[in-house]
C-alpha cells in the first residue's frame, strides 16, 4: 500500500466534514443524557466513569451496542435484566433509601 493520493486525502477530509454534525448532536445527547437527575442519569455517569470499555461491558453485560448506546444517548431504555446486569458490571453498590 503506498501513499494516498491527494483526491483520497481531501475525500476522507470531506467525509469527515460530513460526519461531524451528527457526531456532534450524538455528543450534546449524551451529556443532556448524563446530566439527568433520575437513576438512568446516575448510571449513565457511573457507565462513564468506568475504567473498562465499552466493549468489555458489552461482552460482560450481552447488552447489545446499539442498545447500550440508546440508553447513554438518551433514546432507548435497558430492560430490568439488562439494568441489573450492568450495575453488577458497573460494581455499583445500591443502598435502600430510608423516607
Amino acid at each position: 500500500m503506498g501513499m494516498p493520493t491527494h483526491e483520497q486525502v481531501q475525500q476522507k477530509i470531506r467525509d469527515a466534514e460530513a460526519a461531524m454534525p451528527a457526531a456532534l448532536e450524538a455528543g450534546q445527547r449524551l451529556e443532556m443524557a448524563m446530566q439527568e437527575q433520575n437513576f438512568s442519569g446516575y448510571l449513565r455517569r457511573e457507565f462513564h466513569r468506568c475504567k473498562k470499555s465499552s466493549l468489555a461491558i458489552v461482552e460482560e453485560t450481552g447488552i447489545t451496542r446499539h442498545d447500550l448506546s440508546q440508553f447513554l444517548e438518551g433514546r432507548g431504555t435497558l430492560t430490568s435484566q439488562q439494568i441489573d446486569r450492568l450495575v453488577v458490571c458497573l460494581d455499583i453498590q445500591l443502598a435502600p433509601v430510608k423516607r
